[in-house]
């Protein structure tokens, strides 16, 4: 397979549509709406009058545009298939689902791998579908919310789905300690113990991958003083690191499917996990990226999702931003302007104590006590504050959430 420069291509996770004429490239003139696009596949459709040259838009003819089942009869035979995502963006989780129903359908023997749980916290994911621990113990255990704090909604149909079906859950990721480690120091400066956690192999060979990590990260704000190489670093070895945990369960579980959900920028031209997969596994594989991020050319994936619009209702909000640093303290580190909790009078460096009755030691306990929320609920926040001479008092303060 030919792979085209990456300095073309686009994060994922940044939902940024090239220009792209969508219309009929072959006779007639029949246009769909998004509602209508389902998938296609890029080596069928693509056809560009140059294909050195991207000054021109392309025609993608969606008037053959294929159903989701027709692509599924085709990916349905693969072992292993990968599907991207925007992290925030609820019609690709739906995609997602939609994908692993049909792969469960073909084979029951099917798990989920999920860049979205760090490695050392498996035995909760494991726990959670087995029955043995409810929600809010799985999302307390798993450290979820302290770890990606993506809206859990956005996961949990899939997530259900897969506690209802006895199917596995497999923590892709490395964990934030090492990633700000490796971002610091780099490899050399890890303990044996901590070079234990991450891949013995690491190949750095792919230019096209440099190249596309440094797109990636020209799309980023600054952090620190984080360079480019210290990004590069982290990025590799989590994509390796995902790569081996892929490609050792498949191995371990010989008679079991795979899909893996991640980050769209992990999975483009195969550069991130799916090559890396290959090189400690033959096996046979496809790649679904959801919506068109980046210029559609055929070595991008083996097929592009086109979702119907779907969002999440909105969550209520205190408009407050939580320090959790101080264990088993959540501590109010700033409002915003129009932050309702501001209107109320909770102030900076108050300690959260509970939201109505629950009670809040961490960022679970607080992302669960309003997951259910919506804008214009009331909830009664109880905190403590210390005044100018160190008294501590208790409140307990009425919010309207927005």
């Amino acid at each position: 397979m030919h792979l085209a420069p990456a300095t073309r291509v686009m994060c994922a996770a940044t939902a940024l549509l090239m220009p792209i004429l969508l219309g009929a490239c072959q006779g007639g003139g029949h246009r769909h709406s998004m509602e209508q696009m389902t998938a296609f596949n890029l080596a069928q459709l693509w056809e560009p009058a140059d294909p050195e040259h991207f000054e021109e838009p392309y025609a993608l003819d969606l008037t053959a545009m294929n159903k989701l089942d027709a692509v599924m009869q085709q990916v349905q035979k693969r072992r292993l298939v990968f599907v991207g995502e925007t992290h925030d963006r609820f019609d690709h989780h739906v995609n997602q689902l939609a994908v692993i129903k049909r792969m469960h359908a073909t084979n029951p023997r099917l798990a989920i791998g999920m860049e979205m749980f760090q490695q050392p916290f498996q035995q909760a994911l494991d726990d959670y579908v087995a029955g043995k621990i409810d929600e809010q113990s799985f999302l307390r255990q798993s450290q979820y919310y302290e770890r990606w704090r993506v809206d859990y909604r956005n996961y949990r149909p899939i997530i259900e789905f897969a506690r209802a079906n006895h199917l596995a859950l497999v923590a892709l990721d490395i964990t934030d300690e090492l990633r700000h480690k490796i971002g610091e120091q780099g490899v050399q400066g890890l303990s044996p113990a901590e070079r234990e956690q991450i891949p013995a192999e690491i190949d750095r060979s792919n230019n096209d991958y440099r190249e596309l990590m440094q797109a990636i990260f020209q799309l980023h704000p600054p952090v620190h003083d984080q360079n480019f190489e210290k990004f590069l670093e982290v990025q590799l070895i989590r994509d390796e690191a995902m790569a081996q945990t892929t490609a050792n369960y498949l191995q371990k579980h010989a008679d079991t499917n795979m899909v893996v959900l991640a980050g769209g920028g992990h999975l483009v031209y195969g550069y991130g996990i799916p090559q890396r997969v290959q090189r400690r596994l033959k096996v046979d594989a496809a790649i679904l990226l959801n919506d068109i991020t980046h210029e559609p050319r055929p070595e991008l994936a083996d097929y592009i999702l086109l979702p119907r619009p779907a969002s999440l209702p909105p969550a209520g909000r205190l408009g407050v931003v939580l320090d959790t640093q101080q264990a088993g303290v959540v501590r109010v580190s700033s409002l915003a302007d129009d932050s309702p909790a501001r209107g109320a009078g909770i102030a900076k460096n108050d300690v959260i104590l509970a939201i109505n009755d629950t009670r809040t030691a961490s960022m679970t306990d607080i992302k669960f006590s309003l997951q259910e929320k919506k804008p214009g609920d009331a909830v009664t926040v109880h905190l403590s504050r210390r005044d100018w001479l160190g008294k501590v008092k208790e409140l307990a303060v009425p919010v309207t959430l927005y």
